[in-house]
């Protein structure tokens, strides 16, 4: 390889993420998600904030050890079977 062609892999090239590639965020979460979901919220990135700072603080964590927190929507507690911890209307009404 000659010093033109290292050059020339390693210059930077302007390109930036997949907007480079003609290509749009798209939202990831599928219609009827929220209504799925026992908490009916689809969490952002602003829900989980409170935990990591937790975890990343050492004045907040440091008496933490072999911690775990579950951030599912719920999904472990009750599951899909009765979103939102709905029951059947069995009166009719």
């Amino acid at each position: 390889m000659n010093l033109r062609h290292a050059e020339l892999l390693l210059r930077p090239t302007g390109l930036r993420g997949t907007t480079s590639l003609g290509q749009t965020a798209a939202d990831s979460v599928l219609d009827g998600t929220r209504e799925v979901l026992p908490l009916q919220e689809v969490p952002d990135v602003d829900a989980y904030s409170g935990i990591f700072t937790l975890l990343a603080s050492p004045s907040q964590s440091a008496a933490m050890t072999g911690s775990m927190f579950t951030a599912d929507s719920g999904l472990s507690i009750r599951g899909l079977a009765r979103p939102g911890g709905r029951v059947p209307d069995t009166a009719g009404g």
